[in-house]
């Protein structure tokens, strides 16, 4: 017993501490009764009224509805807490242009969650893979969309449900991105941790292993590599996907300072032949023809 429990008062008499008093409530015969003594009954439990078991088969469910949710909304916190308790890497913040999404079965019933970002800097398989140089890799990283999470709710158990989200997901994703990140993706990525999973969901959807990952994570400045090797996913999003990745985007910039320099160069000629209309002519012309050429690569 600690000396200092202060389970004496004045005088060296014992104190009188409160004990909590039992919870009653009225039987019928007029009796009180503890509250927290209810009888056991051997019989189960019955069912609760107007609960349905879920759906097992893809007929009950289709067609399904993919759509963009918000963390502030009741459907985004709902979304939100659903990855927080059921999925294994749990509910973290997306980096970058983000989407979040739940799909739906006909009736409204939610059946998964998924969430999109930008893609990761550097993936050297994945590299590979594209044919990128750190160039072009630095220009075309924004049309390539990373899956971060991808869940079906653990008491959902139907067949072939995971490809047919996946289908759902390449065609819709493209129109929700773009609307969203005004940027139209052509490629998406994910990642499978191995050996928790094998990945059989995404090569019955038709998606491309690449590589492993070497565990270094978006934030391993130090090559520590302290991360669980993880399986690098690619599905193309449209056919000529490979040609767009590798091609040079012309930016608003570049287009600006080629027209600034033609205007400098014809200001100069204009100065030289100014007084023969036919050359001035062919220069406004020349002039009106490169402006469309620059508006059509910013397209």
């Amino acid at each position: 017993m600690r000396a200092d429990a202060n389970w004496r008062r004045r005088h060296d008499r014992y104190r009188r501490v409160p004990l909590p008093r039992p919870r009653l409530h009225r039987r019928r015969d007029g009796a009180l009764a503890r509250a927290d003594r209810q009888p056991v009954s051997a019989q189960p439990p019955r069912p609760v009224q107007g609960v349905l078991p879920p759906p097992d088969t893809l007929a009950e469910v289709r067609p399904l509805t993919l759509r963009p949710v918000v963390g502030c909304t009741r459907e985004g916190q709902l979304r939100n807490a659903f990855v927080a308790r059921c999925h294994y890497l749990g509910y973290t913040t997306l980096v970058g242009a983000q989407m979040r999404c739940a799909v739906h079965a006909h009736d409204g019933t939610p059946l998964a969650m998924l969430g999109f970002s930008s893609a990761a800097w550097t993936l050297a398989p994945r590299d590979r893979f594209i044919g990128w140089s750190p160039q072009m890799r630095q220009k075309n990283l924004p049309l390539v969309v990373d899956n971060p999470r991808f869940l079906i709710l653990p008491w959902i158990h139907i067949p072939n449900l995971g490809s047919h989200i996946l289908a759902l997901v390449r065609r819709q994703l493209p129109v929700d991105w773009t609307a969203r990140c005004n940027t139209t993706p052509v490629l998406i990525e994910t990642f499978v941790e191995t050996p928790r999973h094998t990945g059989a969901v995404c090569r019955a959807s038709g998606w491309n292993h690449v590589g492993t990952a070497q565990g270094r994570g978006r934030y391993d400045t130090n090559n520590r590599c302290d991360k669980p090797k993880i399986d690098i996913w690619l599905r193309p999003l449209r056919k000529d996907w490979k040609r767009i990745l590798n091609r040079w985007i012309r930016n608003r910039h570049d287009s600006t300072e080629r027209l600034r320099r033609f205007e400098l160069r014809t200001s100069r000629v204009k100065r030289c032949i100014g007084g023969f209309p036919v050359c001035n002519q062919l220069l406004v012309r020349t002039r009106h023809a490169l402006a469309r050429y620059g508006r059509a690569w910013l397209r």
